[in-house]
């Protein structure tokens, strides 16, 4: 067995044979147990460490295990030494430095599996997306009514998705919902209600598809509700709108007559159907689904509204005609 102090001159000396051989290291106070040069007959050198282990209790390992340390000229004989020391010391505390090794490549590829299934789901789960799927269920949800939709995609496409992106949604929290909040003007007071019920909403069915694991907006601020609105128009302003809508052709000169005869929410009105029409009652039934407290109600329709009707069912028969 070849012993010599492992050092540059020693290893550059160092020729190869026919077979493979070791000079373990002979350096005095210097030496570590177990430190050695293999030399391969193609001529590559590699430092090694031997050892056996021995835990407290247990008898020491018969057969001795080699770990690689590194090839000659990655490692210099000093760097090698070094490590080898460190690898005595693991092994004095009964620790097996190949097993650390390859408990050490399990985490890191483990780790690594996580980061990329963390990357899968974050890409899945990004914002854009999630809200996209959200409308269409949204839309497609029985008795939704159409002003709702329009309002949810509104505020979707023109406040969420602008600040929000790609952000994935778990990742979302108060502080990136709040400056959406802040950045809408004061006076706009319904307005920021509103982001804040849908994107309420928005989350709440996030939340129930285990896709988040908390609402963000469960602990924020309800933004305050605009003040009711208690100004109607006076009669000379009703017959203003009335003398301009004259001006107008159909459907819409007809959309606002009808909205002074009837008393009923724009989206009411402009959504009627004939089917919800009896001219023989002279009613109005406004279904369920459409209504903005959803209950069906019926409302009576005054001689004026009737003969609005009847003048626009017989333009549109005319158009049909034509």
């Amino acid at each position: 067995m070849a012993k010599a102090p492992i050092t540059k001159r020693t290893v550059d000396a160092a020729k190869p044979g026919a077979t493979e051989y070791v000079v373990w290291d002979d350096g005095g106070k210097e030496t570590v147990k177990g430190f050695g040069l293999k030399v391969t007959p193609a001529g590559a050198k590699v430092y090694i460490y031997q050892y056996r282990l021995s835990r407290p209790g247990e008898a020491a390992q018969t057969s001795p295990k080699k770990h690689t340390l590194g090839r000659h000229g990655d490692l210099t004989p000093d760097q090698a030494r070094h490590r080898a020391r460190q690898l005595a010391v693991m092994v004095s505390s009964g620790i097996d430095p190949r097993q650390a090794k390859m408990d050490a490549m399990a985490a890191k590829d483990a780790a690594e599996r996580d980061v990329a299934e963390r990357e899968r789901l974050d890409s899945k789960l990004a914002f854009d997306k999630v809200a996209m799927v959200w409308l269409d269920h949204y839309e497609n949800e029985k008795g939704r009514r159409p002003s709702s939709v329009r309002m949810a995609k509104l505020i979707v496409n023109r406040y969420l998705v602008p600040s929000l992106a790609s952000k994935p949604m778990p990742h979302i929290g108060r502080v990136d919902i709040q400056p959406i909040l802040d950045g809408i003007p004061v006076l706009r007071r319904g307005i920021r209600r509103a982001v804040f019920a849908y994107a309420s909403v928005l989350f709440g069915w996030a939340l129930k598809r285990g896709d988040i694991s908390d609402n963000p907006l469960r602990a924020m601020q309800k933004p305050e509700a605009p003040s009711s609105r208690k100004r109607v128009l006076s009669d000379d302003e009703l017959a203003a709108v009335w003398r301009a809508s004259e001006t107008l052709g159909d459907p819409f000169g007809a959309f606002f007559r009808l909205l002074i005869l009837t008393g009923q929410r724009r989206s009411e009105v402009s959504d009627i159907a004939w089917s919800e029409l009896d001219r023989t009652s002279g009613t109005w039934t406004i279904p369920e689904g459409r209504a903005k407290n959803g209950v069906a109600h019926i409302v009576p329709l005054s001689t004026a509204a009737v003969a609005e009707l009847d003048r626009l069912a017989h333009a549109v028969q005319v158009k049909a005609l034509i």
